[in-house]
């Protein structure tokens, strides 16, 4: 879903501009968080350590392994 709102918005913005000549700009997702099923103490654990570290989350795509903390996904991971 991550991938497809970043190409999907790019390509309608183009075409809307390409048909109108009108330049359309729509939001920024908020970025999106893929945590384990589990306590609530320990997911607020994990969020916070997650808070902590101030990456920008927008247009992101993260998920949570115990094995190695946080990951990026995606085309567009920052690694």
């Amino acid at each position: 879903m991550h991938e497809a709102w970043l190409t999907w918005r790019s390509r309608w913005e183009q075409e809307v501009a390409g048909l109108t000549g009108a330049a359309v700009s729509l939001s920024r997702h908020a970025g999106i968080l893929i945590l384990p099923h589990g306590f609530t103490h320990d997911l607020a654990v994990i969020l916070e350590a997650f808070a902590q570290s101030a990456v920008p989350v927008g247009e992101r795509l993260f998920i949570w392994k115990t094995a190695t903390g946080w990951q990026e996904l995606g085309a567009k991971a920052q690694t």
